[in-house]
């Protein structure tokens, strides 16, 4: 985000305007759809009354409600324009209104558009050790790891999400990116706004990750990733656009290859409400979700399979991305209830996504499935720490060495 908090409360402040701005005009829309239909069944009897009354609602209406969005609109719009007159040191932390979590939750639903006229409050992609995203420098690298070690372990988060959700539990014990560190790997953690399109993310990943390894303190012997839902999407992309990285190993948790039921059951009803007045208005809110998540309706991560297409149509992908020589990938699901045959598991998956579409058609040795967990347990559980563990070898005891406090 800026480091000027004047320009963080104008766009917030604006975003607010364009928030109130959009449910006024869904409401109004839907007032005007039941106010239709009562006047025109109402224009089927002899009453001479209608067209007197409808040009005369429709009016007071129409101008109750412009008012009510426009006054909003110059009334935030005053606000930051009398913030940005103050000194920044005057300015109060726009983090109170704005935490990270929250700013990763909006952008996951509207980042997109965050990013194209609010871009001050969208995550941008950057590398996070200790709470503080890295500058990809040597110089400023040596500092923050005074001792660095030749193996990374990046961490990829899905969608709405920040950096933080890999410690959402810590009743379960210390974190992934912990116990990889007291094996000798150093962890560290990608936020990115996870509303854009996953082909964008993918391709920014890649040239940060490029950067990274060319200006880390001594070379770089493995670079293993691991991506939770839409993260392992972004990571496929990433490895896609640049095959050069020493990457051996990507590990996905509850990635959607095949796609999100629920993203599939957002576009039918956005279709079944478009057929009617009032859902018209309701249909055009749920189409402005963010274009990561219509991503998400088949898994489409390549750019060729929606440049010039029409989002609302998203057809499945023409060819799955291409995956480079030498990188193993690994895939875990997860489905709800206690064991295989279970009606909820077999119907939502995880609660969000399928082993259908989690796992490959064929599981391999590089794939496990577990009974009982949800989408968010993926991110830190016993269960899942044991696979990763085998996976690379290691003992599946818990990390015995802290991490280091912030210098």
């Amino acid at each position: 985000m800026s480091a000027d908090p004047r320009r963080q409360w104008r766009d917030l402040l604006a975003l607010g305007a364009d928030a109130i701005d959009e449910l006024g005009g869904r409401v109004h829309g839907v007032h005007r759809a039941i106010s239709d239909l009562a006047l025109n069944a109402a224009g089927l009897l002899p009453n001479p009354l209608v067209p007197v009354v409808r040009p005369l609602h429709d009016g007071i209406t129409d101008g109750v409600y412009q008012v009510v969005r426009q006054s909003s609109r110059l009334l935030l719009e005053a606000a930051g324009r009398g913030l940005q007159a103050l000194p920044a040191r005057q300015v109060p932390d726009p983090q109170v209104l704005w935490p990270a979590p929250l700013a990763a939750a909006v952008s996951g639903f509207v980042g997109d558009h965050l990013a194209t006229r609010r871009r001050s409050l969208a995550p941008a992609m950057a590398l996070i050790h200790q709470g503080q995203p890295l500058t990809l420098k040597r110089e400023a690298l040596a500092q923050a790891f005074p001792a660095p070690r030749r193996r990374l372990v990046l961490f990829v988060h899905g969608l709405a999400c920040s950096e933080s959700a890999w410690t959402w539990d810590s009743a379960q014990g210390p974190g992934y990116g912990e116990r990889l560190y007291s094996h000798g790997w150093q962890p560290l953690y990608l936020r990115y706004n996870s509303g854009l399109h996953i082909a964008h993310n993918g391709l920014r990943l890649a040239r940060l990750l490029r950067r990274l390894c060319a200006a880390w303190p001594v070379p770089v012997e493995e670079l293993l990733i691991i991506g939770h839902s839409m993260g392992g999407l972004v990571a496929r992309v990433a490895l896609a656009r640049e095959p050069q990285l020493p990457v051996r190993q990507l590990i996905c948790l509850g990635s959607p290859h095949r796609g999100a039921p629920l993203e599939r059951l957002v576009h039918r009803l956005c279709g079944a409400l478009e057929q009617t007045a009032l859902g018209r208005p309701w249909s055009g809110l749920l189409d402005r979700r963010a274009a990561g998540i219509k991503d998400l309706r088949h898994g489409t991560v390549a750019e060729r399979d929606w440049r010039g297409r029409d989002l609302a149509h998203l057809p499945a992908p023409a060819s799955p991305v291409a995956e480079p020589q030498g990188v193993r990938y690994r895939h875990l699901g997860a489905q709800l209830g206690g064991h295989p045959a279970h009606p909820l598991g077999r119907l939502f998956g995880d609660g969000l996504v399928p082993l259908s579409s989690s796992l490959p058609p064929r599981q391999p040795p590089d794939a496990a499935a577990f009974c009982g967990l949800h989408h968010l347990q993926l991110l830190n559980h016993p269960q899942v720490w044991a696979q990763l563990a085998h996976w690379l070898d290691l003992p599946p005891a818990l990390a015995t060495e802290p991490l280091p406090a912030p210098a």
